[in-house]
């Protein structure tokens, strides 16, 4: 009798057992499971930005009817309005199952790597690869403009003063000012095949390869050009 018990018990936690793992591989196949996959790739599609991120789908509602549909992504499509470029939130995705139209509710969350600055930065300093790193931060909580890659600021200097763990902001860092206003420069002025050179004044701080104005000692004559290095701006035309 014990035997018999045991058995049974045996028998029907082996069911119990079977039963949970096609549970679990229905559930893998399921609307769900379709309809993220789709999703996915269809925010991926419409801002690169969302590439090598955490996309994170929670659904607020489906219609009953698809709740337990067990289906292939090839039998799903979804119609997001091509003019929604922000995907990011509450989102109301018009869905297609064997071309019956239906509404699902999602939020969508986003979590992307961002700069941050990990230690204090001052005014001026210059980014270096131990002034920064890189946290998971979801972008519904950040500004648009924060920095994604720390190697397009590296060498760059600061334009304020940016505490340990803040998000470092495109608007925070500039290129380097190699041109300081009231140097002296050399001005080079192309006209067809002729060249000429002479010595100017800079009348503002600049960066390299940025349009700058200097002025000509002589004629006192403003000229717009190129500032090429930290000594030379070239202009098209000699006025």
């Amino acid at each position: 009798m014990i035997k018999c018990n045991f058995f049974s018990g045996l028998l029907f936690f082996l069911l119990l057992f079977n039963a949970l793992v096609y549970a679990e591989s229905f559930e893998n196949n399921s609307f769900k499971t379709s309809f993220c996959t789709l999703l996915k790739q269809e925010i991926m599609k419409r801002n690169s930005l969302y590439y090598n991120s955490e996309i994170i789908v929670d659904f607020l509602y489906i219609p009953k009817k698809l709740e337990q549909v067990e289906l292939k992504i090839s039998s799903l499509e979804l119609k997001i309005p091509s003019r929604l470029t922000n995907v990011i939130g509450k989102l109301v995705v018009p869905t297609f199952v064997d071309g019956k139209k239906n509404n699902v509710i999602v939020s969508v969350k986003i979590i992307k790597d961002i700069v941050v600055a990990s230690a204090n930065i001052k005014k001026y300093d210059i980014i270096s690869s131990d002034k920064i790193c890189i946290k998971k931060y979801d972008l519904s909580s950040v500004p648009s403009n924060v920095i994604l890659d720390p190697a397009t600021i590296i060498d760059k200097e600061s334009v304020t003063n940016i505490s340990k763990d803040t998000i470092v902001l495109d608007w925070m860092i500039r290129n380097v000012t190699l041109g300081k206003k009231d140097s002296d420069v050399q001005i080079v002025a192309k006209t067809g095949d002729v060249t000429v050179k002479c010595t100017g004044k800079l009348l503002q701080d600049s960066s390299i390869n940025n349009y700058v104005w200097v002025q000509n000692p002589k004629s006192k004559k403003k000229l717009k050009g190129i500032l090429v290095d930290s000594k030379t701006v070239i202009v098209d035309v000699l006025e």
